[in-house]
């Protein structure tokens, strides 16, 4: 499924929605918000994760992302790939 980049700061507000985060002080943070495929909202990070911003504006994020979900819901997991703005699960 195709995503979409936010401004950077936005909140995702729809399936596919991804953007970097603020800090508290108005700084770029190295987190990026998701909207994941599956409707669950989640997180990563440069700490983890090798995140390549592209001059469209997408990303690539290496390796898969992994969001765990809800306990005891294993339906609102999610394990895929971002890549350039494309969501492709494993």
């Amino acid at each position: 499924m195709q995503g979409k980049r936010l401004p950077d700061g936005d909140t995702p507000r729809e399936i596919g929605d991804y953007c970097k985060a603020m800090n508290q002080d108005g700084s770029l943070s190295d987190y990026w918000h998701l909207f994941l495929p599956n409707g669950q909202r989640g997180f990563i990070s440069g700490e983890r994760h090798k995140i390549t911003e592209h001059e469209d504006r997408t990303i690539t994020v290496q390796p898969s992302i992994l969001h765990h979900g809800l306990k005891d819901k294993p339906e609102t997991q999610w394990h895929g790939f971002l890549e350039r703005g494309i969501w492709r699960t494993c």
